[in-house]
């Protein structure tokens, strides 16, 4: 264990020392990671898939505040989905609207988290994230973490929701709309993530912030513990 104490304590002091450069340079790669995740998940129109556009909004979002990538990130994606369905595109707007409105507005620096969550899940790695927020902020990280599971499972919905859009009468706008949000609202496994990213990120704060010897080291192996039996026992439940 002392090895990995020593190590974190250099990882910490050189962050301090050189934080100045480093924070642009995680940025430009976290921006520019989840500015192409978005265009592989649903890159409908092939301009935002352009290495120079996607280079040059990664470098913006590196030299600004953290919601301005999290706004281009959303716009990305809005625009994705209006090119190949408007109608689609206004229901994506709403979603995002009422979880800004309702959530998002009073965590306002952690929105960052709420484009993590889906990058991590079109990653295969989403289970990485409740743990480190556990470890490095506090409960209040709920609300972005659930709104982030929100998002993703949407895009999942959108993009089975193109496939079956049929026609632009108003009859099938109202169709189209009922079953979005009847998918988003009954996905039984998007509000079990929900309640066992909330429980992970519980469970790997409380006992990070206990005052014992490697505190910190097991409260990573209780959050990965919590994890696996969690997504363990709702896949038994969802017969996965």
């Amino acid at each position: 264990m002392l090895p990995l104490l020593e190590l974190r304590e250099k990882i910490k002091n050189f962050y301090k020392q050189y934080d100045a450069y480093l924070v642009p340079a995680i940025k430009f790669i976290f921006a520019f990671i989840a500015f192409q995740a978005i265009n592989k998940e649903i890159g409908y129109d092939v301009r935002f898939k352009s290495i120079p556009i996607v280079f040059a909004l990664s470098l913006l979002s590196a030299f600004t505040p953290s919601a301005i990538m999290v706004l281009l990130a959303a716009a990305i994606a809005i625009l994705h989905v209006f090119f190949i369905s408007p109608i689609l595109s206004i229901i994506v707007i709403m979603v995002l609207m009422i979880l800004y409105l309702l959530f998002l507005r009073y965590t306002p620096n952690q929105g960052y988290v709420v484009l993590a969550v889906p990058v991590l899940f079109l990653l295969k790695m989403p289970y990485f994230i409740p743990i480190l927020l556990g470890l490095i902020s506090t409960p209040v990280a709920m609300v972005p973490t659930s709104c982030g599971v929100i998002v993703y499972f949407l895009f999942q919905v959108i993009k089975t929701a193109v496939t079956t859009q049929t026609g632009i009468s108003v009859e099938d706008i109202m169709q189209l709309y009922t079953t979005v949000v009847d998918n988003l609202i009954g996905n039984k496994q998007m509000i079990m993530t929900i309640a066992i990213f909330a429980l992970i990120i519980m469970v790997t704060y409380s006992i990070r912030k206990m005052s014992f010897d490697y505190a910190f080291e097991i409260s990573i192996l209780a959050g990965g513990l919590t994890s696996i039996l969690g997504f363990l026992i709702s896949y038994l439940i969802l017969n996965k």
